[in-house]
C-alpha cells in the first residue's frame, strides 16, 4: 500500500520523522505533549504512512485518535470495500481506547 504523498514531494515525510523523534523525546522524558500535537501528529501520519502501518501505530497507541480526526476521515474516504474496511478498523481502534479510558478511572 501507497502513502497519500505524491512522489517526489519528501517534505511531509521528513517533517512526520521529525515530530515521530519529538514525541519520542517527550514520552521518553515524561514531558507533556504541546496543546494540540497528538491531532497534528496523528493527521501527518495518515498523510504519509500507508495504511496498514498507520493501523500498526494506532494498536501500538503512537497515535492517539481525536474525535475530529476520525470524523474528518470518515468523510473524506470513499465508499469502496477497502476504504470501508480501514473505516471499520478505525472505529473498532476508537472503540478499544474508549473502553481502556474507562478501565483507568
Amino acid at each position: 500500500m501507497k502513502s497519500n504523498v505524491p512522489p517526489g514531494d519528501d517534505s511531509p515525510m521528513i517533517l512526520f520523522r521529525i515530530l515521530s523523534n519529538f514525541h519520542c523525546a517527550l514520552e521518553e522524558l515524561m514531558f507533556p505533549f504541546p496543546k494540540g500535537f497528538h491531532e497534528d501528529f496523528v493527521k501527518l501520519g495518515f498523510y504519509c504512512l500507508p495504511r496498514n502501518v498507520f493501523l500498526q501505530y494506532l494498536e501500538r497507541q503512537v497515535f492517539e485518535l481525536t474525535p475530529s480526526f476520525v470524523d474528518q476521515v470518515m468523510r473524506d474516504l470513499g465508499v469502496s470495500e477497502e476504504d470501508t474496511q480501514f473505516k471499520n478498523m478505525l472505529l473498532v481502534s476508537l472503540e478499544e481506547i474508549s473502553c481502556r479510558f474507562r478501565l483507568e478511572i
